[in-house]
């Protein structure tokens, strides 16, 4: 006979091996992570009122210990990260956040040049924090490379790949997946920096590339500039950042298997047309390969 708790939702059992006897009120899927499976669930009589719960891959054994241990160090750091909870074999459970992606209140230069704040604070960690982490791919998956080589463009976006320098300006801690989406706000401030599951240790210029590309297709190339100045400072910029910009765009022209202005749909600006997101990609995409 199976068990009542076995043939509950995923994260009920992790709910109460780490909470016992915890009653959920509410429970709400989260929309958005393309890794992670995420709910939030919001709790009658706990210290905490609301949590998230986040559950890893299959194919990503350990991730979620990964996860927790990195939250942990970040605890005791000036960087805005969840709180933990606890861990229960592949979910994670963390402290909810209130906060949101949308910035509206906030004019593009601004919100350019506080995401490059926080970035150089994050990059700034000691890099020890990073050594149980995976070591972030030079190129993408092969599942990931077969689908850009679908198109002409994809191609010749990997050839160039593959001339352009990789010295990289040392190594980090680095999110593994820095943008906007990932960064909740309140009050014109971030709040939180979130969806931490695929830190790893590499190349700062990962994370610059990847917000500079989200910067650039929501607000335009000075919206970049401005990210580029607040992170880089009086520095010069990095051998590997065109490789990296190359990467990144590379891989947003293929997505989740879903249209651009549909990963940025609760992010864009309203004055944005969808048109407008896909032909700045298009255009930074000959930019680089060209």
């Amino acid at each position: 006979m199976t068990s009542a708790l076995a043939e509950g939702p995923w994260w009920l059992e992790p709910l109460h091996a780490v909470l016992p006897g915890v009653v959920v009120a509410v429970a709400v899927p989260l929309l958005g992570g393309n890794y992670c499976e995420s709910v939030r669930l919001d709790l009658v009589a706990a210290d905490c009122e609301q949590i998230v719960a986040r559950r890893f891959p299959p194919s990503d054994v350990g991730g979620s210990s990964r996860l927790a241990e990195l939250l942990l160090s970040l605890a005791d750091t000036s960087v805005p990260a969840p709180t933990l909870v606890g861990v229960h074999d592949d979910v994670v459970l963390l402290e909810w956040v209130d906060g949101a992606v949308s910035v509206t209140d906030l004019a593009p230069d601004a919100e350019a040049d506080a995401l490059g704040g926080v970035l150089a604070v994050i990059h700034a960690l000691p890099v020890v924090m990073a050594t149980h982490l995976p070591a972030f791919p030079l190129l993408p998956s092969p599942r990931w490379q077969t689908r850009i080589r679908e198109t002409a463009a994809g191609a010749a976006a990997l050839l160039r790949l593959l001339e352009l320098p990789t010295t990289t300006p040392g190594f980090a801690l680095i999110h593994g997946d820095f943008f906007g989406g990932n960064v909740l706000w309140a009050d014109g401030d971030v709040a939180a920096v979130i969806d931490w599951d695929r830190a790893s240790r590499g190349s700062p210029t990962v994370d610059v590339a990847s917000c500079g590309l989200d910067l650039l297709l929501r607000h335009g190339d000075a919206a970049r500039s401005t990210f580029y100045d607040s992170y880089f400072g009086a520095r010069d910029r990095p051998d590997d950042l065109a490789f990296w910009e190359l990467r990144s765009a590379t891989s947003a022209s293929v997505g989740m298997g879903r249209p651009l202005w549909e990963s940025y749909e609760a992010m864009r600006p309203s004055s944005l047309e969808p048109m407008v997101l896909e032909q700045r990609l298009s255009e930074e995409l000959d930019r680089l390969v060209t």
